[in-house]
């Protein structure tokens, strides 16, 4: 079975590359590539549900942790400038896609904390950059959106994170919410940064990460002074780090 799965998952990988290649040439032709999209995303639902349930290591949220990661990849994909970017990125997800459709069934703590990495910092990327492409009557409501966007993507993607903790389910929702109400907080006040949208999404991805990680470790009660200052010393660099090095340009 596991042969096969290997197998499978770079056809995954692969497919999700032809897939959006095919239809965004030279520029993606959105009222084809969403649907078609969506047919690729519950084709690989329903195999991941069939492949879980034969190896009997079926979870809910595991389904949804690898559709958020590609749903984070599509969005990226969305709002590269170039052709040339979004070649390099395809060719890149490909690698990326596959290496966690395989080690789906993996619930180890290395596995589960890059997949979150990859797909908050691509979640908050999309969104943040969807500006370029959201219609004009959508524009009073681009706050609501950019808010209801980062709420439910961070939410889920805690709880997904959250899964294997030794704590009750209603726990680990509650702080999963919380996780998404706090960063959707963090988000607005970035907002008034006069920054790039890339900016602003590290930024963001930095203060969830910090919040992940703290919480994942109280879970499991192995939270120490060592453990907090050395995640808290990284996010400060990183947050430094693009403090300075970002233009501070206040569009006309």
């Amino acid at each position: 079975m596991q042969k096969y799965h290997n197998v499978i998952s770079l056809v995954i990988g692969i497919a999700f590359l032809v897939l959006l290649r095919e239809f965004s040439n030279p520029d993606p032709i959105f009222r084809i590539l969403v649907p078609v999209f969506l047919v690729y995303l519950i084709l690989v639902l329903l195999y991941n549900y069939w492949y879980l349930k034969t190896i009997q290591k079926y979870n809910f949220w595991m389904l949804i942790k690898l559709l958020m990661l590609l749903i984070s990849g599509f969005g990226i994909f969305l709002v590269m400038p170039t052709v040339g970017l979004r070649s390099l990125f395809l060719v890149a997800s490909v690698f990326v896609v596959a290496l966690f459709e395989y080690a789906i069934g993996n619930y180890s703590e290395n596995v589960q904390i890059n997949e979150t990495i990859l797909t908050a910092f691509g979640m908050f990327v999309a969104i943040l950059g969807a500006a370029l492409y959201i219609p004009p009557f959508f524009k009073p409501y681009v706050n609501l959106l950019y808010l209801s966007g980062i709420f439910l993507s961070s939410t889920i993607i805690s709880r997904t994170f959250f899964e294997f903790i030794p704590q009750p389910g209603k726990i680990k929702t509650a702080a999963s919410v919380t996780m998404g109400l706090y960063t959707t907080e963090v988000f607005w006040a970035l907002s008034f940064l006069p920054f790039h949208y890339s900016a602003l999404a590290l930024l963001l991805f930095v203060v969830f990460y910090l919040c992940l990680m703290l919480n994942y470790y109280y879970f499991f009660q192995t939270l120490s002074f060592k453990k907090f200052q050395f995640h808290l010393i990284l996010a400060l660099v990183c947050v430094s780090l693009v403090m300075v090095s970002t233009p501070w340009k206040i569009a006309a």
